[in-house]
């Protein structure tokens, strides 16, 4: 086959792999720029409810223990946003961490933020309600005020495993497996606790559906991460 005088060099052909390495950055670069605007959302929240929690410090009609919540949360916000932040940035920039660079996997990181959202929310939710500032139906204020030790030691010692779990897979440690699965193990029998057996009383059906499909949510998510717990260390990414 005679060559061509007039066509361009092959170099200067773009081949299949070029073109489908440009669309790949068009939406690596549009992640980014989304991920970037997402961030600065949340570190505007972020701001507004550091700002509003450090007036309630200050404020007589709310308990201290709910305003240093609320600044917790803030916070967390803000470690987030920044998080976010710098993961939009690098996108955008096509900047890549050094091969030698200790990278966690995104699912470890997004799983504590997760459980550490939970941890702050059920804590500010027992607060307010201990405040007596959250609107109650009255079944509901009795409900919350003939807990007794086994109601609190089977939330917040299911909050704290999860947390546990949380921080001991973020720093790849094989504990957590065990730790995920004695959360497995609690979840769903502190769902039936709750529901059928504790005299839990939702202010109409439509929140005990609600209720009850967060928590099967919840349930999905840890048998998710469990599994996903066990092939990393399969892999030995877990010591």
């Amino acid at each position: 086959m005679e060559n061509n005088p007039y066509a361009p060099p092959s170099s200067e052909i773009p081949t299949e792999e070029a073109k489908k390495s440009s669309v790949g950055r068009f939406f690596q670069v549009l992640a980014g720029v989304l991920l970037i605007i997402f961030s600065l959302l949340i570190l505007i929240i972020s701001i507004v409810g550091g700002v509003a929690a450090i007036n309630n410090l200050f404020s007589d009609s709310i308990p201290n223990g709910i305003a240093l919540s609320q600044l917790l949360g803030a916070a967390l916000f803000l470690v987030l946003g920044i998080w976010l932040m710098k993961v939009g940035i690098r996108l955008v920039s096509g900047k890549k961490k050094p091969e030698g660079a200790n990278r966690k996997p995104i699912w470890v990181k997004l799983f504590l933020i997760y459980v550490s959202m939970g941890a702050i929310g059920i804590v500010y939710s027992y607060l307010i309600m201990s405040s007596g500032s959250l609107p109650m139906t009255p079944e509901q204020r009795a409900y919350f005020d003939n807990q007794g030790m086994l109601d609190y030691l089977l939330i917040f010692s299911s909050t704290l495993l999860n947390l546990a779990a949380g921080i001991t897979l973020f720093r790849l440690r094989a504990i957590a497996v065990k730790l995920l699965l004695i959360t497995l193990i609690l979840s769903p029998i502190l769902m039936v606790y709750t529901f059928f057996i504790s005299g839990y009383s939702p202010a109409s059906p439509a929140e005990q559906i609600v209720s009850i499909i967060g928590s099967l949510v919840g349930m999905g998510i840890l048998i998710a991460i469990f599994v996903y717990s066990l092939n990393l260390k399969k892999q030995g990414k877990l010591t």
